[in-house]
Formats: structure tokens, sequence, C-alpha cells
């Protein structure tokens, strides 16, 4: 049965929007909407933060830990099992 229907196509009213005028529209919307705005900001703090912390994890490999690159996922190991264990025995609040 849905096979069969056939939907009646209706051409729009408005003109279809650009590309580069819709991404202006947004900017525009983000510029003057401090809550979003507000959200951004903190995102992209997270983010920066995140990727020093991956960043900086093969220094600790390297001079904390002594390993070369190839023990770099070993490394990653370790660092996920000690901050769950200092988590649960409540250091890392």
């Amino acid at each position: 049965m849905l096979y069969q229907w056939r939907h009646e196509h209706h051409p729009g009213v408005l003109s279809a929007e650009r590309v580069v005028g819709a991404m202006r529209t947004g900017l525009r919307y983000v510029r003057y909407a401090p809550p979003l705005r507000a959200v951004l900001v903190c995102t992209a703090a997270f983010v920066v933060g995140g990727s020093a912390m991956w960043a900086l994890l093969l220094l600790l490999a390297r001079h904390q830990l002594g390993m070369d690159a190839s023990g770099y996922g070993d490394a990653r190991l370790l660092w996920s099992r000690r901050r769950r264990r200092r988590h649960v025995a409540g250091v890392g609040r």
C-alpha cells in the first residue's frame, strides 16, 4: 500500500538559501545569543584541555615511566587505571 502511494510535490514559495548566507546567519545568531555563546566557549575550553592531556601523556610515558613510543598504548592503559583507582579511593574528587 505504501509502495503505491504517490506524494504530491508542492514547490516551495521561498527561494533556496545559499550556504555562505546561511553560515553568516548562524554566526550572527551565535553572536547575539549569550547562552549559546557560553556553551560554545565552555566546549572549546574542555576540548583544548582534553587535547592537551592526551598530548602530554606521551611525555609522561617517556620521562616518568621510561617508555618509548611503542609503550605509549601501555601508558594510556596505566594512566586510566591510576585515575580510576584514585577516583574510587576518593582522592580524585
